[in-house]
């Protein structure tokens, strides 16, 4: 998946939504929704833009908690934030949802 491509289209559709995009509480909205944050974590990660990356994936979490990926890399994120007891919170979740996450 190309990262800028993906944000490109991200900021397109909140221009034309004039603000934030809303999503519907059905499954697909909510895990496309999920995936759209999630890939903006790991570009914002990519530029070592942690606190960044930490908000993109807590929204994915919100909006798809059974996901261990976006749990994990939460967990990676408030490391690098060095807030210990949140990511010791995040990578507990992640291993409850995924025991072969290590």
């Amino acid at each position: 998946v190309d990262l800028q491509k993906a944000e490109s289209t991200l900021q397109k559709w909140k221009a034309i939504k004039k603000g934030e995009v809303v999503y519907t509480d059905r499954l697909g909205s909510r895990i496309l929704a999920a995936q759209i944050h999630f890939l903006s974590a790991l570009h914002a990660a990519s530029q070592n833009h942690w606190s960044v990356a930490a908000q993109e994936l807590e929204q994915a979490v919100k909006r798809t908690p059974f996901d261990a990926e976006s749990q994990y890399t939460l967990a990676k994120s408030y490391d690098m934030l060095k807030k210990r007891r949140s990511a010791e919170k995040a990578l507990e979740k992640a291993r409850e949802i995924n025991s072969c996450l290590e």
